[in-house]
């Protein structure tokens, strides 16, 4: 079967999750290089022109004590996405949980939010580190936070191999919905098939 993309589907009204690699260095809450920001770009756009809801997901660094967390937020982030976009976007410094789920209600066509590190999922909890190990339960829950479900970032390959919360666990519920960010539109990553 041939490599969807993003345009494949129409996306109005939906809540579409993305999972982007917004893994950029952040010292001090300044951002030392924004590409991969950019590089996400044509694919949040589309998804807001055409009325869809984007959510976005991403780690950042690695997260090993509650004493990482200031320093990888992905605050940051969002504040340089709205620059970019020239439009509001929704920060919401939590994951999982109530806030991230009103958030979601509370979004229009064309809003776009961004969730917390998912990283910071691997600390302070019984399962150990949920999203590099690939919780089933938190990828399941992230995956009912929509209705679709597009892998944007440019190793999507690599991620797409490797058992990851936000990426392996969301195939099972998006597996007839999942698209491929506009960034990777002539880069599908090889032996990966949508059904």
């Amino acid at each position: 079967m041939a490599k969807l993309i993003v345009s494949d589907l129409d996306l109005k009204g939906k809540k579409v999750l993305v999972r982007v690699d917004f893994n950029v260095p952040i010292k001090n809450g300044v951002i030392g290089d924004d590409n991969r920001i950019v590089a996400a770009l044509p694919t949040i756009k589309y998804i807001i022109d055409h009325g869809g809801k984007a959510i976005l997901l991403s780690h950042l660094g690695r997260v090993k004590s509650d004493a990482d967390k200031k320093e990888l937020s992905l605050r940051p982030v969002a504040e340089r996405l709205s620059e970019l976009l020239e439009k509001p976007v929704t920060f919401v410094p939590e994951n999982e949980g109530k806030e991230v789920e009103e958030a979601i209600d509370n979004m229009k066509d064309g809003d776009v939010v961004v969730l917390e590190n998912t990283r910071f999922q691997d600390i302070d909890n019984d399962f150990g580190k949920r999203e590099s190990k690939n919780d089933p339960k938190l990828g399941e829950y992230w995956a009912s936070l929509g209705d679709v479900f597009v892998t944007e970032p440019k190793n999507a390959s690599k991620l797409m191999k490797r058992a990851k919360g936000t990426t392996i666990n969301n195939k099972g519920r998006f597996n007839k919905k999942r698209r491929f960010g506009k960034s990777i539109k002539n880069r599908c990553p090889s032996g990966f098939q949508t059904t």
